[in-house]
Formats: structure tokens, C-alpha cells, sequence
């Protein structure tokens, strides 16, 4: 069973991404696109698994920030 819609969560290194918005996510490519076709600053649904719990949460993706070498 999904856990609730968690908007104070994020994404952890060790997530795997099942689903955006939705659509089931196999590959970097669907995420990519998921993406690109989602307006800019407005928030998106993951569905993701950590360690054995699936969790559903509410995003809103950001731009990374260069780092300055």
C-alpha cells in the first residue's frame, strides 16, 4: 500500500523512481521526458520505493546549481 502524499519529503540518494505523474518510469529517459513536458516550477507526483516502502511524493523540480570548479 502507498504511503500518503508527502510534500515536506525529497528525493534520497537510494530512491528508485517507479512512476511520474503516473506514468510508470524504467528508464532515465521517461523521467527526462516526464520532465521536459511538465511546466517549468509547477510540482510533480513520484511514486518511488525506499529501502522496502513505496512512497508517493509531491515535488516541485528545481534547476541544479553550477558548481564553480
Amino acid at each position: 500500500m502507498l504511503s500518503q502524499i508527502l510534500a515536506h519529503e525529497r528525493v534520497r540518494v537510494g530512491d528508485f523512481i517507479l512512476a511520474l505523474n503516473g506514468q510508470a518510469v524504467q528508464y532515465v529517459d521517461d523521467l527526462h521526458r516526464g520532465l521536459s513536458e511538465s511546466p517549468f516550477g509547477e510540482s510533480v507526483r513520484l511514486e518511488l520505493l525506499r529501502k522496502t516502502r513505496r512512497m508517493v511524493l509531491e515535488v516541485t523540480p528545481e534547476e541544479m546549481q553550477r558548481r564553480e570548479n
